[in-house]
């Protein structure tokens, strides 16, 4: 083997051990890249009670979210969310939808419909959505432009709520 291949396979080597060392360290930083998740309630409301790592989706940023909460009214590009809060609740926050908004919708707890988790990893899964599809109830998370009570979206991932038992 000539010493330009051995380099090359040296060099090739180093970056992916580099690359993998880099996610690691990603990962320890920043939660959102993979963490601990549990899986939504079921067709019946039941929480499922399974917590498992969850391997979040590529199109999602890594960063916290600018808004997330309930859907309480949607006026034309306007989303009112009731953020999630501990104790008084918080003023709404107002998310605005753009043509530049990436709109997602979470469909990771379709993966088991009734039967379970095989393993302890699960893959986000997130797929194209519109606005048209979004319903009062639904769960909001969104990444922006915030300022005050108001976030100019870049993404949103939108989680049904499930049905009252």
């Amino acid at each position: 083997m000539s010493s330009k291949v051995k380099t090359s396979i040296i060099v090739v080597g180093w970056v992916i051990l580099l690359a993998a060392a880099a996610f690691v360290g990603l990962s320890l930083l920043n939660p959102n890249l993979a963490g601990k998740a549990s899986l939504p309630a079921d067709a019946s409301g039941k929480k499922t009670g399974l917590t498992v790592d969850l391997i979040m989706a590529t199109e999602i940023p890594t960063t916290i979210a600018d808004a997330e909460g309930r859907l309480q009214t949607l006026q034309n590009n306007s989303l009112m969310v009731q953020p999630d809060s501990q104790g008084a609740p918080a003023a709404l926050v107002e998310v605005v939808v753009t043509a530049q908004t990436h709109l997602y919708h979470d469909t990771t707890g379709d993966q088991f419909p009734g039967a379970g988790v095989t393993g302890r990893t699960v893959q986000e899964v997130v797929v194209p959505y519109s606005l048209a599809q979004i319903v009062v109830g639904d769960r909001i998370i969104a990444w922006g432009d915030r300022r005050g009570d108001r976030v100019v979206a870049d993404v949103i991932v939108v989680r049904h709520h499930p049905p009252a038992p």
